[in-house]
């Protein structure tokens, strides 16, 4: 882990402002230092801060995502980087694959290893019905790092996937860094990766939202741009997170940062990020990278890499 300035959670909600204020997002800094501690107060310090109610909003997996690493062969390694709460660790230990997850959040590390239950249904028992079902998660293996520096030597894992994360990365230079950091980790003779960035409003044709989402998919509530301060020249935003009264009585309102992406510049990262790595490789025998796969998913540009020699 990097050792970057240690901000208060109350210090983030304090320089947070209300999108109403009329204030466009702050810039996103160049230089790397001064993203990291960006990231530091507008990610990570913020995801500290909601961990226990954003967890209560992630317990169903997308079927696309368990789609893709049910896919996986038995006996698979697979990373899960930015794996938050851990909701995919039960589709991916599935036929003896072994899991890994990392994540910068602490707090959401410490309730990976935990029972899944859907938070809907307990209101339902409360009401004399039967007791919510609980779902054990697999002991998964994790640990707290950056996603650009995975401690792991090249070429470990079978397939890596990266659920809704380089989005909150504040520059390019990271983003891609992050992104080459996946295709690192997978083997180089057909390891795969799976990318979910936040997708920009208005980048997919007509009915491409409707043609490529799984029916039985979980309807994410649909961002209201009241909650996101947005300049539409980056694709930089703030978007606010407001703590619900069950988890605080003092309804704390956080912004996090995220880079709303359209399809090509998805395609062109993942591109630049494959020409990094092979030049870090630096081998004539080094792997190449391509395109498998690209569709739009729960407002999210996914997209699936696979790394193959010549």
């Amino acid at each position: 882990m990097s050792s970057e300035p240690t901000q208060t959670a109350e210090g983030a909600r304090k320089r947070s402002r209300s999108p109403e204020d009329g204030c466009p997002p702050p810039a996103a800094p160049v230089a790397d230092g001064d993203a990291a501690v960006y990231e530091h107060q507008h990610v990570h310090e913020v995801y500290d801060a909601i961990a226990t109610h954003f967890s209560s909003t992630r317990y169903k997996p997308w079927p696309r995502v368990v789609a893709f690493l049910a896919a996986l062969p038995p006996y698979a390694t697979v990373a899960d980087v930015g794996c938050g709460n851990g909701k995919y660790f039960a589709a991916a230990a599935g036929a003896h694959r072994w899991v890994v997850g990392m994540d910068r959040s602490v707090a959401l590390l410490q309730l990976t290893q935990r029972s899944t239950v859907d938070p809907n249904v307990p209101s339902r028992a409360a009401a004399g019905g039967p007791p919510p079902a609980q779902e054990p998660q697999p002991c998964t293996d994790c640990l707290c790092c950056d996603g650009r520096r995975a401690p792991f030597r090249a070429g470990t894992f079978d397939a890596a996937i990266s659920i809704a994360v380089i989005h909150h990365y504040a520059t390019v230079a990271r983003r891609r860094a992050a992104v080459a950091e996946l295709l690192r980790l997978v083997r180089p003779d057909g390891g795969q990766v799976l990318l979910y960035v936040w997708a920009l409003d208005g980048d997919a044709p007509a009915g491409e939202a409707k043609a490529t989402e799984d029916a039985k998919a979980p309807r994410p509530t649909k961002r209201k741009k009241t909650n996101q301060r947005l300049d539409p020249t980056t694709g930089d935003a703030l978007v606010r997170w407001q703590v619900n009264q069950k988890f605080d009585a003092t309804q704390q309102v956080f912004e996090r940062f995220y880079h709303f992406f359209t399809r090509r510049e998805l395609e062109d990262l993942c591109r630049d990020a494959a020409a990094e790595l092979r030049q870090q490789e630096a081998t004539r025998s080094a792997a190449q990278c391509r395109i498998k796969e690209c569709y739009l998913d729960c407002e999210n540009w996914c997209i699936v890499l696979e790394r193959f020699v010549d």
